[in-house]
């Protein structure tokens, strides 16, 4: 967890391990420099493509978006129920530390409320 004044995009890097096969993301990341480092840590860059100004996608590209959104589809619904039903769509405390611990809380209920479904 970040403060609201550092964009997400800034603190993608820091969240690569090494250990991955893939790192998928949306439009938001795309950036050509992040793309190299990927490669060159031999791990697929599967960002989202965002056009430019008066310069659309190319038919690869947007191919390529619809094909990853299958895949970031099954990641976005837990932030999905988060924000809609479970109103996490804002901080409920102030301060970082308090906030962290409630997301912590809450993931973990999230998780053990899964588990039991799956074992079901």
């Amino acid at each position: 967890m970040t403060s609201a004044q550092l964009h997400d995009s800034q603190a993608c890097d820091a969240l690569v391990q090494g250990d991955e096969a893939a790192v998928y993301a949306d439009k938001a990341y795309d950036d050509s420099k992040r793309r190299e480092r990927l490669k060159a840590r031999g791990i697929e860059a599967r960002i989202l493509y965002k056009a430019k100004r008066n310069k659309p996608l190319a038919t690869w590209q947007t191919s390529f978006n619809k094909t990853a959104a299958v895949v970031r589809a099954a990641v976005e619904r837990p932030f999905a129920l988060m924000k809609g039903p479970y109103r996490l769509a804002r901080c409920r405390y102030l301060g970082l530390a308090r906030n962290d611990a409630h997301l912590q809380l809450f993931a973990s209920a999230y998780n053990l409320k899964t588990a039991m479904a799956l074992v079901r």
